[in-house]
């Protein structure tokens, strides 16, 4: 829940960005009424099988994997309501996020980590 007293639901933002081209994401909140969103890297492969699996951004070039990001999380902004908006993104470090057992993310290390790194803000050019 939002400082405002709206509720945005974690699975809502990420859909949207899987939608948009991100193959897995993990949506937080990292100050009050902060969405950012943590993605894993352009190019990693999914677990064959997995019904999550959308394709991955293919170039390798840093500047391009930026742009490409920075373009799916805007068009996932475009299909979000206002107060569901993703504000700035990061990429995971590693080609997958920590899992449980049952494959479920664990969100705790994921915050953890990004409370220490530094989100690259949405900027809307329009």
């Amino acid at each position: 829940m939002l400082p405002n007293g709206f509720n945005v639901f974690p699975e809502d933002l990420e859909n949207a960005l899987r939608v948009a081209g991100i193959r897995d994401s993990v949506a937080i909140e990292t100050k009050p009424g902060r969405i950012e969103a943590v993605v894993l890297p352009p190019g990693t492969h999914a677990v064959p099988g997995d019904p999550r699996a959308a394709p991955a951004l293919e170039s390798a070039e840093p500047e391009d994997v930026r742009r490409q990001i920075d373009a799916a999380v805007k068009a996932a902004n475009r299909s979000l309501g206002p107060n569901q908006r993703i504000a700035g993104w990061r990429v995971w470090p590693e080609a997958d996020f920590p899992r449980t057992h049952t494959f479920k993310v664990k969100r705790d290390r994921v915050r953890a980590w990004a409370a220490i790194n530094e989100p690259l803000p949405v900027v809307d050019d329009a």
